[in-house]
Formats: structure tokens, C-alpha cells, sequence
């Protein structure tokens, strides 16, 4: 049983949704935060569309979806506010986590976020895994998107690997869309037949 090719050199892991169950956390912090604008409730499944986007862009994208007119930037500085208040309750998916630890023995191992530093970097520290990245990419920095596949291509360069030497674990489409474009591997920790796998050799560590 085997999750990442022999020849990947880096891989790379989503945060939220792959590394820590944080959605509910995050569909809190949407509810908090639009009601207090009046806004009308935006449904889950809109807002999954957009799993591993940046909070502005998500923003940006329910305004055009509903006719909306919200203030982008204080919007999504108050949800990403609304997220810190609740990241204590975070919990890990101790299968994805096991991975990581073991591939970081012999490969490098990044994380790669949407979300903004803050709140990322607290999520890494509550699931106990702060320590075990080479280095955590975010939405907040000044890089590609996630949806880019320019990022994916320029994260292979950083670490002198080519595209097809690189894998994305992951829970959201666009990303894995743009990773693949790019020429890296994928791994969808949402398909059920993923989940057994990792479940099976988490179990066996």
C-alpha cells in the first residue's frame, strides 16, 4: 500500500479540510460574520465551491453570486478574525498527519494554504504539527493563488524539482485542478477509497 510515488521529491499538504477538520469552524465563522453585514445566508455548498481560496476571493465571488455589495477587505478580515476565536477547537485527521510525519523522514514536505498566516500557523500549532514543515505557504503571501497553476510550477523551482516530481494532498478541486495543469501529482483525500488507504496505514504505524 503506497500514497505518494517513489519519485516524488516534494509534497505538498492543504491545511483545512486536510491536515485539520476546520469546517465547521469555518461555515461558524461565515454564518457570524454575514449576519452581522445582514446578509442573507450563503449556502455551504456555494462556499465549498471554493475550498482553498483565499477569504477575499470567496467574498468577491458571493457578492457576483448574490447581488451583494459586501466591503471585500473588512469582510474578510472580520471572518479570519471570527476563525481565530474559534481555532482551540480545532482537531487533527490524524491519518493525513501520520503521512506527513513519516514522508518528512525522506522527502520534503510544505505546506500550501489558502488561508492567512495567522490562522494557519494556530491550526499547525493546536494539531501538533507546527514543527514538521519545511516551510508553510499562504493565502496572505504575496505568491500565485492556489487556483494558479503558476504556484505549483514556482514551488517545483524553489526547491529545484521538476512538476512531475511534486504532489498536492488536498481536499478542493481548484487547487488540484491547477496542480495538475502544472504537472504535479494529486491526491484527493475526499474520495472514499483514498480515505480506507490512509485509515489502513495509519493504523499499521
Amino acid at each position: 500500500m503506497t500514497v505518494v510515488p517513489e519519485h516524488i521529491k516534494l509534497i505538498l499538504f492543504d491545511c483545512d479540510g486536510t491536515l485539520a477538520e476546520t469546517l465547521d469552524i469555518h461555515w461558524n465563522a461565515w454564518l457570524q460574520t454575514l449576519a452581522a453585514y445582514d446578509a442573507p445566508e450563503v449556502p455551504l455548498a456555494f462556499l465549498e465551491r471554493f475550498n482553498g481560496m483565499p477569504t477575499a476571493y470567496i467574498i468577491e465571488q458571493v457578492n457576483r453570486e448574490f447581488s451583494l455589495a459586501l466591503p471585500v477587505l473588512e469582510v474578510a478580515r472580520n471572518k479570519d478574525g471570527a476563525i481565530t476565536a474559534l481555532l482551540d477547537r480545532v482537531k487533527p485527521i490524524d491519518p493525513v498527519i501520520a503521512l506527513a510525519r513519516a514522508e518528512s523522514l525522506q522527502r520534503i514536505v510544505a505546506v500550501v494554504s489558502g488561508g492567512d498566516r495567522v490562522n494557519v500557523e494556530r491550526t499547525l500549532e493546536v494539531i501538533g504539527c507546527a514543527d514538521l514543515f519545511e516551510a508553510v505557504f499562504c493565502g496572505d503571501d504575496n505568491n500565485p493563488p492556489k487556483a494558479d497553476p503558476e504556484l505549483y510550477r514556482w514551488l517545483a523551482a524553489s526547491y529545484a524539482v521538476d512538476t512531475d516530481e511534486c504532489m498536492l494532498i488536498e481536499d478542493a478541486d481548484m487547487p488540484m485542478e491547477a496542480a495538475a495543469v502544472a504537472g504535479c501529482h494529486t491526491f484527493d483525500i475526499r474520495i472514499v477509497e483514498n480515505r480506507e488507504l490512509l485509515s489502513q496505514l495509519y493504523e499499521t504505524c
